[in-house]
């Protein structure tokens, strides 16, 4: 049985928290690790530790979302597609996932100047050959959607959970919230075991 809630990391629940230090880490979210040419001598040590702050979200956001996958898409394929593996990137263009789709993973969760719209995508290879996509997205108000997408899934609505996708395959509306304490996992558990239900039948 999942547990009801995920903590956040020390990073993330900074972030989702804390307004101040949220516009702090994303004004240096993106930014090089390098002194400003105009920042007084007195405050390098203090620009250090928030660009160095800023970069630790990063880290603690591709593991909070991993976690996510694991807690929710993880389990439920554990459950009803036993056997499953999944892909590394390397092998995802011979499993025949769209090269204009395949994006180094580390890259859609830390790349770009904010945390809006961050998703971490994991790809599976069920025991009968078949591919599955799937992905854990974070929304620009801490809202969680899940998506999926595979040739098994090409007609009919999995659930009332889900809605097709305008890039193809099925997402849910944000199911859950992070907030400061983590995130409930029940909707969002109940809707990526449904889905991969239909996918095992």
């Amino acid at each position: 049985m999942t547990e009801p809630n995920l903590a956040c990391p020390p990073g993330v629940r900074l972030y989702v928290s804390d307004m101040a230090h949220a516009r702090a880490v994303r004004e240096l979210w993106d930014t090089e690790a390098r002194v400003p040419r105009d920042l007084p001598v007195e405050d390098w040590p203090d620009y250090g530790r928030a660009w160095l702050t800023a970069q630790t979200v990063k880290v603690d956001l591709l593991l909070f979302l991993h976690d996510l996958w694991m807690k929710t898409w993880g389990e439920a394929f554990q459950e009803h597609l036993p056997g499953h593996r999944l892909l590394r990137e390397g092998e995802l263009a011979d499993r025949g996932v769209d090269d204009g789709s395949i994006v180094d993973a580390f890259a859609w969760v830390v790349g770009g100047d904010n945390l809006t719209n961050r998703a971490l995508f994991i790809t599976v290879l069920t025991p009968q050959g078949d591919v599955i996509q799937s992905s854990v997205n974070l929304d620009d108000a801490h809202g969680v959607i899940l998506w999926a997408g595979s040739k098994m899934l090409d007609s009919g609505t999995p659930s009332d959970a889900w809605t097709a996708s305008e890039l193809g395959g099925w997402v849910t509306a944000p199911l859950a919230v992070i907030k400061s304490d983590g995130v409930r996992l029940d909707r969002l558990s109940e809707a990526a075991s449904v889905l991969a239900s239909r996918l095992s039948s």
